[in-house]
Order: C-alpha cells, then sequence, then structure tokens
C-alpha cells in the first residue's frame, strides 16, 4: 500500500543529502541512454534526464531546461530500465543514492543491492488508455498522483522543446563527432552484413536521408517493434559511411519515440512541408528557369513604376520611394544564422546574437539594457536588364525602425540559433532569391540625403506564394 506520505517529487532530492530513496520517488522520462556495460568496473548504467509536476520555467535561468539527471548502476542487466518512450513515469522504489558533481543539472546516482529488479523500479505510460503495456497503478494514492504527472506531461510536451532540436542528418553528416537527431522511420528490414544480419532502419527528416544498422540480436535484445512513419529521437549515432548514408549507435546510443502530440513533432512536420513546398518551387524555377523569369516577391504598391537601378544611385532626387526589379547575386552575411541580430535603441547598435541568448528578447552588450531582434542583411544586386554588367549594387534590409520586417512571409526576426524551423526557412529562401531567372520585385527607400546613399527595403514580401512569371 503506498502511502501519501511516501511520495517524494524531484524537488525533495535536489539539495538534500539522502543516501537511501525514502519512499517511491516518480519521474517523467524526457531523455535516456540504452542500458549499456562498462567493462572497467563490471557495472550496467543507464542515464535518464528526468522532470515532474514541480518544474517551474519562471525560475530557471534562460535557455535553460532544469531536470533531474538519474545515472542507475547495477551488475545485473535486467536491474536497469530499458527506456523506449519519451514521456513514460518511472518509479524508483529503493536504492542507494550518490550526488554528481555535474554543473548542467541536479544529478543522483542510484545503485541498487540484494533486491530483485521488480522491487527496484517500475514503468508507466503517460497514456492511461496504454497502462495494459505497462505497469498499473497499485492503488488509488497512486493512480491519483500518476494522474498528476500525466496532466503535466501533455502540457509540458505541447509547449517545451524538451529535447535539442537544432541537430539534422545534412547537419551530423559533416561533422565527425557522434549525434542526436530527431527522424521519421520509413522503413525497416534486414539486410545481410559480413558473417550476420542487420536491421536496416530507413531515416528520414527534412534534409535527406540516412539508413541506421543495428545487428539483429541487439534490435531484439533492446528495441521495440517500431511502427512505419514512428518519429524518433536517435541518441548517440555516427556516420559509419557518410558516402553510403549508413549511421550506427554507440554502446549507450538509444531510440526513443517522440510523442505525436507535441511542440517537437509539430515542429518536425511543419519543417517537412516547408521544406516540401520550396523545394517543388525551386525545381520549378531550375526547369524552365531557361526559358522563362520569375518576380519572387510583392509589393504594397504595385502602381509604382519601375527605375532602373543605376538611376536612383545616381540621382539626388528627394522621392521618397522607389520600385526595382533587380537579380540578386548574393546575400550577406554568409551565414544565415547572422541575418538576425539583436539592435539596441538606446545605443543604436546591432549585435550577434549566441544560442544562450533569449529568442526574442536578447540584451545589449553595452548597456545590458532589453534588446530587439531584427533582419539585418544585404542584398547585392543587378538590374534586372542588365545582368551582363559589372556593376554590383547594394541593398540593405535592416528593420531596426519597423521598415521591411514582413520581407521573409511576414516572419518576425527571432534568434536563429534558438528556432530551427526559421533558420531553415531562410535558408530555402536564399537559395530560391538567387538561382537563375528569379527576379525581386522590391521597393526601397533611400536611407539618407545624400549623393551614393544606401537604400533600405520596405514594403516588399518574399514567399513561396508569391511566384510569379514574368511576362512583360
Amino acid at each position: 500500500m503506498v502511502e501519501e506520505a511516501t511520495i517524494r517529487c524531484l524537488a525533495d532530492y535536489e539539495h538534500s543529502s539522502e543516501e537511501r530513496l525514502k519512499g517511491p520517488m516518480y519521474g517523467i522520462v524526457v531523455d535516456a541512454t540504452r542500458r549499456f556495460f562498462k567493462p572497467h568496473n563490471s557495472k550496467y548504467v543507464a542515464s535518464l534526464k528526468v522532470i515532474d509536476h514541480t518544474w517551474n520555467k519562471a525560475k530557471s535561468p534562460a535557455g535553460f531546461v532544469p531536470f533531474m539527471k538519474l545515472v542507475l548502476i547495477s551488475s545485473v542487466r535486467d536491474d536497469i530500465p530499458n527506456i523506449k518512450t519519451i514521456g513514460s513515469i518511472i518509479k524508483l522504489k529503493d536504492g542507494a543514492l550518490k550526488r554528481i558533481n555535474d554543473m548542467k543539472s541536479s544529478s543522483l546516482m542510484c545503485t541498487w543491492d540484494g533486491a530483485t529488479a521488480s522491487n527496484k523500479w517500475e514503468l508507466f505510460s503517460s497514456e492511461p488508455e496504454q497502462e495494459e503495456k505497462s505497469a498499473k497503478a497499485s492503488d488509488a494514492q497512486e493512480e491519483k498522483y500518476l494522474a498528476t504527472l500525466r496532466t503535466f506531461t501533455k502540457s509540458y510536451f505541447a509547449e517545451q522543446y524538451f529535447l535539442d532540436v537544432a541537430n539534422t542528418l545534412t547537419m551530423a553528416k559533416n561533422s565527425d563527432t557522434e549525434f542526436d537527431v530527431i527522424v521519421r522511420l520509413a522503413k525497416a528490414g534486414l539486410v545481410s552484413e559480413g558473417d550476420g544480419k542487420s536491421f536496416d532502419l530507413k531515416l528520414v527528416d527534412h534534409t535527406g536521408k540516412a539508413h541506421l544498422r543495428i545487428p539483429q540480436g541487439v534490435m531484439a535484445e533492446e528495441f521495440p517493434k517500431l511502427d512505419n512513419s514512428a518519429l524518433l529521437m536517435v541518441k548517440g549515432a555516427r556516420y559509419r559511411d557518410a558516402k553510403e548514408n549508413i549511421i550506427e549507435l554507440k554502446d549507450y546510443g538509444n531510440l526513443l519515440i517522440v510523442p505525436v502530440a507535441s511542440i517537437i513533432a509539430t515542429r518536425f512536420f511543419e519543417l517537412t512541408h516547408l521544406y516540401n513546398e520550396g523545394t517543388k518551387v525551386e525545381q520549378r524555377i531550375t526547369q524552365e528557369g531557361l526559358t522563362k523569369s520569375f518576380t519572387v516577391s510583392q509589393i504594397a504598391d504595385p502602381t509604382l513604376l519601375l527605375s532602373p537601378i543605376k538611376s536612383i544611385f545616381a540621382s539626388t532626387e528627394p522621392l521618397p520611394r522607389y520600385r526595382l526589379r533587380v537579380y540578386v547575386v548574393d546575400i550577406g552575411p554568409k551565414d544565415v544564422h547572422s541575418w538576425v541580430k539583436g539592435y539596441c535603441a538606446a545605443c543604436m547598435k546591432s549585435f550577434d546574437l549566441t544560442d544562450q541568448d533569449e529568442p526574442t528578447q536578447p540584451k545589449c552588450l553595452i548597456c545590458e539594457k532589453e534588446a530587439q531582434t531584427i533582419f539585418q542583411i544585404q542584398l547585392f544586386v543587378k538590374d534586372w536588364k542588365d545582368r551582363d554588367s559589372d556593376e554590383i549594387y547594394k541593398l540593405m534590409l535592416y528593420t531596426h525602425n519597423g521598415k521591411g520586417n514582413g520581407f521573409f512571409d511576414h516572419e518576425p526576426a527571432v534568434n536563429l540559433r534558438r528556432d530551427q524551423r526559421l533558420y531553415q526557412k531562410l535558408k530555402s529562401m536564399h537559395r530560391l532569391l538567387t538561382k537563375y531567372g528569379v527576379y525581386l520585385d522590391c521597393v526601397v527607400e533611400r536611407m539618407s540625403k545624400e549623393m551614393n546613399a544606401y537604400f533600405q527595403v520596405c514594403d516588399t514580401v518574399v514567399s513561396c506564394d508569391c511566384v510569379r512569371e514574368i511576362k512583360d
């Protein structure tokens, strides 16, 4: 019988010096390694990241997702839980505790001695209807507590990025280090390798595909049957053969099923749709670009007459706005991450953002006041009727004054090091804007009254919906 007073939340152990679990402790698993063997001490180990309803976003530092790190150790393999679904609820019943010196999180090591596995832990599903596949509550008090955790899990996963989603298969391919990545399972089957057989899992994301090879015996012992189209977190992988797109798992590498009703799943499929739509437009332009021309933008006032770009740079006439049709030669900065900057209106200075800065409200590096995020890029262009000329002009897209901030399909400027969806969208737009046969129809304003001053792009929107063949 589980008494309510004996149930412990994670916060009870955050700063405690307890050497043993005092009653059952429950945690929602948001990340986990596979159980693996460490030869140097002949122990089986798994490392879990768990949270519960005591998690408080308001009290956490910027860019930090608080969790309890649990390292589970035993000399018996079956003593270690084999976590395969993110959102599983683990119940630790007993165990010796030791605090680990880890600056990133509250960390506990839990070891067992003597007791059987059934007296050490239990796994519960985050979905009540799936309880027949997992442990069931032993009494009303435990059922009530599980209901609280399940309610929290649903809202938490729908709102929070509980995993790092910045990596992609293409990015990982260009790195020599191991990686984690969110992918969709497209197909699974046996293949012959060397003297045995391996499971071949075809994995895809919006940037490409890879084949994960897992030995047949390991697959049968360590991994559940996976449904085609399942969304997975591949943890601790590396490319074994980059040319053939073959990857494999480290000894602690894992496959974790990502909840469909989560913001990560939503963004994954948004990115896939966005990439597919952008690819269709690019393919159409590539196929027809040698014989046809396209604009990829629309302007607020299409009644404005087109002006040759050379004439507006040479003119001192104080016209408020000019309409240009230009061919984009290049876009700066080269790194799309740097297209969004922090900007302090008090200091009138812009600055680079890092992956530690808040997505929308960074702080000024000089005065430390709250700053804004802006698009800050340069478009190197030629006039659409003079593309063979050697003369290249520079147009500015600086949105510090609110002008031109709808340029990228009305997307707001946010830290691209923290928003993978928008980063990928802007990369697609970069390819689109610089393709042969593509022209930008835009409105610009003179940024100063001086001769040969820079011009700022305004009242212009670029998107896949704006692609039009030029008839005139």
